[in-house]
């Protein structure tokens, strides 16, 4: 069995400048998700998805496999669809790999424990294709404060009772998680092509990268549904775990969870 992780790690940001690279507890974003080669027992490789040369050389330093991006794909505009397609390719022409760890630099508290036990838990679910890391919503019943700001100025609240019955009163608490994208894993053969499905496009060819992609992945997530109903699996981590590093603040926030755990 052969587990790659892939970092996609772009060198321009407007919120937070080159914000892959910021500093975070003495150490650059990215590096954190490149450590967890070594935290996390079920890594093999990593593979970084950048067309930055300073993030490059970042990337070898611990290791890592680079993925020459072209600039079409690192653009404020280009979806993560075209930056996927192409890094799938990439990583499917060199490697014979079982299962890919989806990792980002703007997770920088992600531990190996848990990399380690969300694999775990899709090794022994062979009915699902993917695994991605939730954190329960502490306050079920904070639900029914959530408003829709219309046009006209009015407020519509937008989970709406049943008959004057809300699921989100006190009373009626379920335990309810919401996903925060702080990690993901996938079987990535279930997301690749075979050479019937490519057709005849080739790694490299000058094509509309963005069209491959949403028809490949509409066939495959089709072809999913119906062997395995799409399923995925949820592995449960903490709000602290789950810091995402979009602001300024947050890389205080961020730095503040990493040192106390270090003292910790």
């Amino acid at each position: 069995m052969r587990n790659v992780a892939l970092i996609c790690a772009r060198g321009g940001s407007k919120r937070i400048p080159r914000k892959n690279i910021a500093m975070c507890n003495g150490r650059k974003l990215i590096e954190w998700s490149l450590m967890q080669k070594e935290n996390c027992k079920y890594i093999d490789d990593i593979y970084v998805s950048t067309e930055d040369d300073e993030i490059k050389e970042v990337a070898k330093s611990f290791g890592a496999i680079v993925i020459d991006r072209p600039p079409e794909f690192a653009s404020d505009v280009a979806s993560d669809g075209s930056v996927l397609n192409h890094a799938f390719q990439f990583i499917n022409l060199h490697d014979d790999v079982d299962y890919l760890f989806r990792l980002f630099c703007t997770s920088p508290c992600v531990r190996g424990f848990e990399l380690d036990e969300a694999m775990e838990l899709l090794l022994n679910n062979s009915w699902a294709n993917q695994v991605g890391s939730v954190n329960r919503v502490v306050k079920s019943s904070d639900l029914n404060h959530y408003q829709v700001l219309l046009p006209s100025g009015e407020l519509v609240q937008l989970f709406q009772g049943n008959q004057g019955f809300s699921p989100y009163t006190t009373n009626n608490l379920v335990p309810l998680y919401e996903t925060n994208g702080a990690f993901g894993i996938m079987r990535f053969k279930d997301f690749i092509y075979s050479a019937e499905e490519i057709g005849n496009y080739e790694y490299g060819d000058d094509v509309n990268q963005e069209k491959i992609f949403t028809d490949r992945f509409q066939r495959k997530i089709a072809w999913n549904k119906k062997i395995r109903m799409d399923k995925i699996l949820g592995y449960v981590i903490d709000k602290y775990s789950a810091i995402d590093i979009n602001y300024p603040e947050d890389l205080i926030i961020a730095e503040s969870i990493l040192k106390y755990r270090e003292k910790k």
